[in-house]
């Protein structure tokens, strides 16, 4: 096409630069297209490998992995690349969209196995389309779709990906929530509320009444009730195993307990261990499965 449109040309200067301005403005259109369309496909399979993977990835970083996939295909339209960079290329773009995403260390691995099988189903439903529409053809050893079928396509994989990104972002949150509760200490007239985290793994119970130990951060329990009533003569020592691991503490029975979890509110008999962990992220105490009405 670049040809014909340079015999057209008059042999003028003015006429050659036209020829080249439009040549370029056509390689121009081209590559946007190519880029666009391959990072919309490219973030949907990252999104849809991460979720097979069981990974939580940042979405600015998915999107930038995507970018850089859509920046390979131009330069594989133009420039054909060997076999080794295409194999490579899967994994190093699970390795950009998993920056700061607290993903085990090899699971870049997993991630890009997933992701090279969903890009191989893709292929096999690109290669079906083709065949049902009747209009695709090979271009450099890629197949290509009519364009109606491949906007499609595209439109289609990328709303998938976010999908799941959107699911699983919800699981994440019904999990949490499942096992997140607000946690109300009534004593000596004060009132303390605190979040806590249901810890499964927790089995820890006063050793005289058998009654379930909740460990709330010192800091937060001086705040409400004054930190000359943490001081208590006849508390009980308590040893206990957390998350963050072994400690001992003397706790005290608050005069009223109350666990609000997923809406609800409701009574519990349980002590209170003040400790001087600090937990994180928000979450102030950490209580048994045992405190559960």
């Amino acid at each position: 096409m670049a040809g014909c449109a340079a015999r057209r040309c008059d042999g003028r200067r003015g006429g050659h630069l036209l020829c080249f301005a439009w040549v370029m403005g056509m390689f121009e259109v081209i590559g946007e297209w190519v880029f666009l369309q391959n990072m919309l496909l490219n973030l949907g399979l990252i999104l849809t490998a991460a979720r097979l993977a069981r990974v939580r990835l940042r979405m600015g970083f998915a999107c930038l992995a995507a970018a850089w996939g859509g920046v390979y295909a131009v330069l594989a339209l133009y420039r054909p690349m060997g076999w080794p960079s295409q194999l490579a290329m899967p994994f190093l773009m699970c390795l950009i969209a998993l920056i700061k995403s607290r993903a085990p260390r090899f699971r870049w691995l997993a991630m890009g196995g997933w992701l090279m099988g969903a890009s191989a189903a893709l292929a096999g439903l690109a290669l079906m389309l083709g065949l049902l529409f009747e209009g695709g053809c090979w271009v450099g050893g890629v197949y290509q779709l009519p364009a109606l079928p491949m906007a499609l396509l595209t439109v289609a994989t990328a709303a998938g990906g976010i999908w799941l990104r959107v699911d699983q972002g919800r699981r994440v949150v019904a999990r949490q929530q499942a096992f997140h509760a607000r946690m109300t200490i009534l004593w000596h007239g004060r009132c303390c509320q605190v979040q806590a985290l249901i810890d499964t793994g927790n089995t820890m119970r006063e050793p005289l009444g058998g009654l379930p130990v909740a460990v709330v951060e010192r800091g937060v329990l001086a705040a409400a009730f004054g930190p000359q009533a943490l001081v208590q003569k006849h508390g009980r020592p308590v040893a206990f195993e957390t998350l963050t691991g072994p400690g001992q503490a003397r706790a005290f029975m608050p005069d009223a307990l109350f666990l609000r979890l997923q809406g609800r509110e409701k009574p519990c008999r349980a002590w209170i261990a003040p400790v001087d962990t600090r937990f994180g992220e928000g979450i102030r105490s950490v209580v048994p499965i045992g405190i559960l009405p």
